[in-house]
């Protein structure tokens, strides 16, 4: 790092960085250790004028990019077999400079490769991902919270429950929720949308534990939902009428030209509908 920032400083010339190695090796934190790092001397340089003028940014740039580390591991880590804190994605992270003073100016994040087969199962002995658990610790300190995104403990959830296990010894999912509150007011994302994400972590939830049964359909051939209390809570967070949600989850539509047939799914294409 102090290498490639001088150089960069120096040379006036792009400088990359690659973090890898194999599961358990410690990337994920060498990366903290790297942004805190370029933050730290990037900000020692900083001249006048360098404060983030944004709406959101009354904190510094470098704070910001810090603060995203934490909010990228909730949505994209979970414990694995070999580590508590598995990065299950890939990330470019970019972070840009000023050519003369040196100081940060600006920085951007892209994701690739998520794990998204994770948020409906895991094998056993492992996690889904950190934020979904955060999320429900966060309702166990906050009745507010409890009651917005009517929040049950973890084992109520079947996308959490399945693989036996929804506590960590040395992860303080309650402590990482105020990490992700924190994380999402510096960066500068404002009440509503941070209510929009949780929306969807929520509806999540609530639809892992829609269940279907035989019997939909004109000639029983289909299924029907079970219950209609998990449907209809993730309608409501997902802003759909509960029909319309309950009947993309029953049934498909097929295009056969200019036409569009409307098919019943059996249970087992439910299921798959509602994992998808």
């Amino acid at each position: 790092a102090d290498d490639s920032y001088k150089s960069m400083v120096n040379d006036s010339k792009n400088q990359s960085c690659i973090v890898s190695g194999e599961s358990g090796a410690g990337k994920t934190e060498a990366t903290k250790i790297f942004l805190q790092y370029i933050a730290e001397i990037s900000g020692s340089s900083k001249g006048k004028g360098d404060e983030a003028t944004d709406d959101f940014g009354k904190a510094s740039l470098q704070e910001q990019i810090l603060k995203a580390n934490p909010l990228m591991e909730a949505f994209g880590n979970a414990k694995t077999k070999r580590n508590n804190n598995s990065s299950r994605f890939g990330k470019w992270i970019e972070v840009k400079f000023n050519n003369k003073s040196g100081h940060i100016v600006g920085g951007s994040i892209v994701q690739y490769l998520l794990e998204k087969s994770r948020i409906v199962f895991q094998a056993e002995g492992e996690r889904n991902y950190h934020i979904f658990y955060n999320l429900c610790a966060g309702g166990n300190m906050d009745p507010a919270v409890q009651e917005k995104f009517l929040l049950e403990d973890p084992d109520q959830y079947q996308y959490l429950a399945e693989s036996g296990v929804t506590e960590v010894e040395g992860i303080n999912d309650e402590g990482d929720w105020e990490d992700v509150l924190n994380a999402m007011e510096v960066i500068g994302i404002s009440n509503a949308e941070q209510d929009e994400i949780l929306n969807v972590v929520a509806a999540v939830l609530q639809l892992g534990n829609v269940t279907f049964a035989e019997g939909g359909g004109e000639f029983q051939e289909g299924s029907k939902i079970e219950s209609d209390v998990p449907v209809a809570n993730a309608a409501k967070f997902l802003g759909c009428e509960k029909e319309v949600l309950s009947k993309a989850l029953t049934q498909k539509e097929l295009a056969m030209g200019k036409d569009i047939t409307i098919k019943v799914n059996d249970v087992a294409g439910a299921i798959q509908a509602r994992d998808a």
